[in-house]
C-alpha cells in the first residue's frame, strides 16, 4: 500500500464515460481561467479560493504550484475534460491528505455551462477511487458550506455518505460558516 505523502508518477488519465480527468497541466490555465471567469457569480458563493479580478496570472501560477504539490505529494489536481484531450470542463482535486489518520480531503467543481450534468458527481468517483488505490487513503471527505444545495447534491450523486453538519465549520470571506461533511470509504467502491 502507497502512502498519502508518496509522490506520484504524474501526468495521471483517469476515464469516465462522458468524462476524461487528466493531470491538472500548466498549459491548462488559460482554458482554466476562461471557465472560472464564466463561473464567477457561482464561485463567488461556493469556492474559498475565488477572488473578484481572479486573473489569469494566478490561473498561471496555480497551475504551476500544482505540479510542485503533486511531486510532494501534497495535492493531486485533475482538469475535467470532455473527451481525451477536448474542452476544460472544470476540476476534481485531492488534498489535505493526513497520513497518521489515513484521510484526504475531495474538492471538485464545474464551469457553469456544464453543471446540471452529472460532470462532476463522475468526476468525484474517479478521483476517489484512484486515491483509495494510489493513496492508499482510507477515507475521503468532502466538506461543503452548508448553503451550497447544488455542491451537496453532488456529493450524494456520488455516493458519498452524509455523516453531519459542522457548526462553523469553515472560515471564509472574514466569518464562519456552517458545513455539511460528507465521506467515502473503501467499501463505498467495493475496493
Amino acid at each position: 500500500m502507497t502512502t498519502p505523502s508518496m509522490s506520484l508518477p504524474r501526468p495521471v488519465t483517469l476515464a469516465g464515460q462522458a468524462i476524461t480527468l487528466r493531470t491538472l497541466l500548466p498549459g491548462d490555465a488559460e482554458a482554466m481561467h476562461a471557465a472560472i471567469v464564466e463561473s464567477s457569480p457561482a464561485l463567488s458563493t461556493t469556492m474559498l479560493w475565488w477572488h473578484e479580478g481572479f486573473s489569469l496570472n494566478e490561473t498561471r501560477d496555480w497551475a504551476e504550484t500544482c505540479q510542485s504539490l503533486w511531486d510532494q505529494g501534497q495535492h493531486y489536481e485533475f482538469a475535467i475534460l470532455s473527451g481525451p484531450a477536448e474542452g476544460y470542463l472544470g476540476s476534481c482535486a485531492m488534498s489535505g491528505l493526513n497520513k497518521q489518520q489515513s484521510k484526504a480531503n475531495l474538492s471538485y467543481w464545474v464551469r457553469t455551462s456544464q453543471t446540471g450534468k452529472g460532470i462532476a458527481s463522475q468526476a468525484s468517483r474517479l478521483v476517489a477511487q484512484w486515491a483509495f488505490r494510489s493513496l492508499g487513503v482510507q477515507r475521503i471527505e468532502i466538506v461543503v458550506v452548508s448553503t451550497n444545495l447544488p455542491s451537496r447534491g453532488v456529493a450524494l450523486k456520488a455516493g458519498a455518505t452524509q455523516e453531519g453538519i459542522l457548526r462553523n465549520g469553515l472560515w471564509w470571506n472574514g466569518r464562519p460558516y456552517d458545513a455539511v461533511v460528507f465521506s467515502f470509504i473503501p467499501e463505498d467502491f467495493s475496493l
